[in-house]
């Protein structure tokens, strides 16, 4: 729609520029000379510059922007900032709002290089971002991946939550998403079990990445059931003589 919109006044510039020379001859008196090849070329020349002008802002009007990155080198009213492994140039608004992790507003002087922020504004013609919110956020916290092994001593009935026994009898709360994949080690082709399949007194290895700082509860990416629940074993018949 836009490049429709942008080659319709285009079209009409170049109209515009061409008959204009005519209509400002015929307008004439013969013997007026006032306006001369240079007035006309001046003021084709500035009709183009409004039109420009327009089209710029119907350009900056429809690409609002959200850079996140790394604040670099500062300069008195822009920096340069590492987004999606390229460095771009942010300039400030005269109206820019800035939030620290804090949540308070401060001035731009006392945005730090080596911020992490998310600046969000106005994608300009040359690339470059005009800020009108910056916030700082804080670095993202390490993912680190754990694998667990022990039995299961408890399953949720409201929530797809398990728990499991660790060491000096720690507990540990093993919470499965929509992506957790539960499998049998006597089955590894079946990638179809369900939360519902899970039992307690199961002895399980577990697969999973933090979810909160308290140390005990992780996300949970696969499960592999690997002993039957003890209404599965075989069942020990006494011995009887002869």
């Amino acid at each position: 729609m836009f490049k429709k919109i942008s080659v319709a006044i285009i079209i009409a510039i170049a109209a515009f520029s061409a008959k204009l020379p005519t209509a400002l001859a015929s307008e004439q008196d013969p013997t007026d000379s006032a306006i001369t090849q240079e007035k006309q070329e001046e003021i084709i020349e500035e009709v183009q510059k409004k039109v420009k002008e327009k089209l710029d802002a119907i350009l900056v009007s429809r690409n609002k922007k959200g850079w996140i990155g790394v604040v670099g080198e500062k300069g008195e009213l822009s920096f340069e900032i590492e987004s999606n492994g390229q460095n771009r140039t942010v300039t400030i608004a005269s109206d820019v709002v800035i939030i620290d992790q804090n949540r308070k507003t401060i001035d731009f002087e006392n945005l730090k290089s080596g911020e992490r922020v998310v600046a969000m504004g106005y994608e300009q013609v040359d690339g470059t971002l005009e800020a009108k919110r910056i916030v700082s956020v804080p670095e993202p916290e390490e993912r680190k991946t754990e694998v667990f092994f022990g039995l299961i001593t408890d399953k949720s009935e409201e929530s797809e939550i398990i728990s499991i026994g660790g060491a000096e009898g720690k507990e540990y709360e093993l919470i499965l998403t929509a992506k957790t994949i539960v499998q049998r080690k006597a089955d590894l082709k079946n990638t179809k079990l369900k939360y519902e399949d899970i039992k307690p007194d199961q002895k399980i290895i577990a697969v999973a990445t933090p979810a909160r700082s308290n140390g005990s509860t992780f996300n949970v990416s696969r499960i592999l059931i690997i002993s039957k629940t003890p209404t599965e074993e075989p069942s020990q018949e006494p011995a009887t003589g002869n």
